[in-house]
């Protein structure tokens, strides 16, 4: 039985999961109000979305 190589994209999908799961665990374990987290994401996504200037 000849054995596959280990495709790099399937590794690269298992960490992405990986990482978001960790993520969704250390929201979950904030001790604050839902409305501060919800502040917080979304500014975090105003920040992210905001296109930058070059000077």
């Amino acid at each position: 039985m000849e054995r596959k190589p280990f495709d790099k994209n399937k590794r690269r999908i298992f960490d992405i999961r990986e990482r978001i799961r960790k993520l969704w665990v250390q929201v979950k374990e904030l001790h604050d109000s839902p409305h501060y987290v919800a502040l917080g994401l979304a500014i975090g996504v105003f920040v992210a979305a905001t296109p930058t200037f070059p000077f």
